[in-house]
């Protein structure tokens, strides 16, 4: 985990699986949904930021809390403004949880539903009908507003070796 992080080598291969699994989402060509039942905090909420399409239960919950541990949101920061605009900022620095109609209203969601999978089948039927040339060059436009995110990511490296950081994140992990 972060907290047994013990120098920069460490926090940046720790963080290079973070990038990875990122670039995959930023550079595939085919539609990416996600979906939400439950809690998407931290990471969870921030990569909704390179989902094409978002579906939220009207249960779901949504922050950003790193601010709380000491840490940044690299892909909040990177990419978060461009996608959802202020709400970013004011989600990263308050750390606070906002419910899914709040998180549709920012952006941050598409559809709110009882049924994950009834919406789930209607965005994937809409998609369907697209043309997948078109898609593929749609994609390829939304990728170049996404890559800001490996320094992002490079900062929180450095950021994570701290004392603070650690303990917070202790604390955190205790609960």
């Amino acid at each position: 985990s972060m907290t047994s992080l013990n120098d920069q080598r460490e926090a940046e291969d720790f963080f290079n699986a973070l990038l990875y699994a990122v670039d995959g989402l930023i550079y595939t060509n085919k539609p990416v949904i996600g979906a939400v039942n439950g809690l998407a905090y931290g990471g969870g909420c921030e990569i909704l930021l390179f989902m094409d399409v978002v579906i939220s239960t009207r249960s779901a919950r949504f922050s950003i809390p790193e601010g709380r541990l000491g840490l940044i949101p690299p892909m909040a920061l990177s990419v978060g403004y461009n996608s959802i605009g202020r709400s970013v900022a004011w989600l990263a620095i308050t750390g606070e949880e906002i419910d899914a109609m709040r998180a549709k209203e920012i952006g941050l969601v598409d559809i709110v539903g009882d049924d994950l999978n009834l919406e789930l089948e209607k965005v994937m039927a809409r998609i369907s009908s697209m043309d997948q040339g078109s898609i593929k060059v749609i994609k390829a436009w939304l990728r170049k507003s996404r890559e800001p995110i490996r320094e992002a990511i490079r900062e929180l490296s450095f950021m994570s070796l701290s004392t603070q950081a650690k303990e917070r994140m202790k604390r955190f992990l205790s609960r």
